[in-house]
């Protein structure tokens, strides 16, 4: 019983190996700078048409990735947000 414990319990660190680098295989990890305009996302969706991010830019003050501060421009509130919910201000 010992022996068939064993070989599955290797089974399950094998596969979870496999899973882990096919998820991170085209996996984005985006990496901001101080300064850095960006758009957050809104944590909670009422409609479908309502928009998913904050149309209020705001600007990376501190860097602890993945974990960004960010820093209201209109209201000079600060706050943490993951790099998940960060996408860049594209400006033309």
């Amino acid at each position: 019983m010992r022996i068939f414990h064993q070989a599955s319990h290797q089974n399950i660190i094998h596969q979870q190996q496999i899973t882990k680098n096919t998820y991170n295989h085209n996996r984005l990890d985006p990496h901001y700078n101080i300064g850095d305009k960006v758009l957050t996302r809104i944590p909670a969706i009422r409609g479908k048409l309502d928009p998913k991010y904050s149309p209020i830019p705001k600007q990376i003050v501190q860097i602890l990735h993945p974990v960004y501060v960010v820093r209201d421009e209109e209201t000079h509130v600060t706050s943490q947000v993951h790099v998940a919910d960060i996408r860049p201000l594209l400006t033309t």
